[in-house]
């Protein structure tokens, strides 16, 4: 009876875990670029059961096994790891031609305290020092139109490779325009080409809030992704559905409930075993 406790915790645990990281991607839908998190569970080894004690027996001169096997037990699942699911969400027309959306593999590439960090979110503005920045103030990277040629942008440990720069728009510009391959024009002149980059292993890139991603060991070289439209006028929704975020979610509460009721079975069943089963007439 305890291990009926142990495993349906376990399966509480779970069910909170995907709850939570449920109605994370919900408060999301809305923000441009978000990609949502799914949670994946691992379950704890088996117990190959059989049944003891049986009397030995022959059937017809052949003899039985006294010890049959009965099935397996599951044991329990612990959370494995947290996904993060970076398919392409739908673009909207916004008209504002400092929005961006991205039709393809990638992430632009903006400056933090903390080094280069990564995000689908294009909604960028003209911030202090007249600089392109997304809507929190962080610089937008990009490589100068004519520089190297060299497609790697992020070397293995997440530094910057040379010839990238901070996009700046001067103040007495009087046109600016982005083609679909990233080419930054200003006042008809190529100066800038956007530095979207994409991971030999994006699912390895570290999560930190903001809609921003993070390189980490095992995320691999950044790479210019070659094949990855600009979009100018254009945002990317979230690739979060409403109705089967909310399905999931009323799933995962039953589930949790469900393993509510084994609980309160198997204490019942506990106090029926100490205080009735063994007590003497």
């Amino acid at each position: 009876m305890i291990r009926g406790l142990y495993t349906a915790t376990s399966g509480m645990l779970c069910q909170e875990a995907k709850t939570d990281i449920l109605a994370n991607n919900l408060a999301n839908v809305n923000t441009s670029g978000y990609k949502k998190d799914k949670v994946i569970f691992k379950d704890f080894p088996s117990m190959l059961l059989r049944r003891i004690n049986d009397p030995n027996k022959k059937l017809h001169e052949l003899k039985v096994d006294p010890a049959p096997y009965v099935g397996k037990m599951g044991t329990g699942a612990i959370v494995d790891q947290i996904y993060n699911d970076k398919t392409q969400g739908e673009l909207r027309e916004t008209g504002n031609s400092m929005d961006f959306g991205l039709m393809g593999d990638g992430f632009f590439t903006v400056n933090t305290q903390n080094g280069p960090a990564f995000t689908r979110n294009g909604a960028f503005k003209i911030s202090a020092g007249n600089k392109l920045s997304t809507l929190d103030g962080l610089p937008v990277l990009a490589k100068i139109a004519g520089g190297n040629n060299s497609s790697l942008a992020i070397d293995k440990h997440g530094n910057l490779t040379s010839d990238i720069v901070e996009v700046s728009i001067p103040e007495n510009t009087k046109s600016f325009s982005v083609a679909k391959d990233g080419t930054v024009y200003i006042d008809g002149d190529a100066k800038y080409k956007l530095l979207v980059v994409n991971f030999d292993n994006p699912n390895r890139l570290l999560k930190r809030g903001k809609n921003l991603f993070f390189p980490k060991s095992g995320s691999g070289e950044g790479i210019i992704a070659t094949n990855t439209e600009v979009l100018q006028g254009k945002l990317e929704n979230s690739n979060v559905s409403t109705i089967e975020s909310m399905v999931k979610m009323i799933s995962a509460q039953r589930s949790y409930e469900a393993n509510q009721k084994v609980i309160t079975s198997e204490d019942q069943l506990l106090g029926k075993a100490v205080n009735e089963v063994g007590r003497t007439s």
